[in-house]
């Protein structure tokens, strides 16, 4: 089981509660240099989600799932301290810092969204998925 100590005190909780923010949902400032532009950064900031329509194939999300399911069952990722489980099931509900320990987020993390680039990012996985 994780050390890493959970935080988040809305997952502590017997009932909902509304609780503010401890953490700012933007760390930089200069939304004019995002890779996105300033608009969804700024609803970003006011909704804390944003949303890339089709970003992402049906395939490419199957391929993204297919891993996500694989960490939830590696004993090695639920031994680790990046990992936060339930405390009753012992399921993984987060798994922070997954760009820096599996190669695939890390290439999602470090991609800049354009359309050649994603075609070469997807290519490439496929690619390493097709030779294991």
């Amino acid at each position: 089981m994780s050390s890493r100590e959970d935080l988040y005190p809305s997952r502590q909780l017997d009932r909902p509660e509304w609780l503010e923010r401890q953490d700012p949902v933007l760390y930089r400032q200069d939304l004019e240099a995002a890779p996105v532009a300033p608009e969804l950064m700024a609803r970003f900031e006011r909704d804390g989600y944003m949303v890339l329509p089709e970003l992402f194939s049906p395939q490419e999300v199957a391929v993204l799932r297919a891993e996500l399911d694989r960490l939830r069952q590696d004993p090695e990722v639920l031994a680790s301290d990046e990992a936060i489980r339930e405390p009753q099931s012992g399921a993984l509900r987060s798994l922070f810092e997954i760009h820096k320990s599996n190669p695939l987020f890390a290439r999602v993390a470090g991609m800049r969204v354009s359309p050649r680039w994603l075609a070469s990012f997807w290519a490439a996985i496929f690619t390493s998925i097709s030779r294991a």
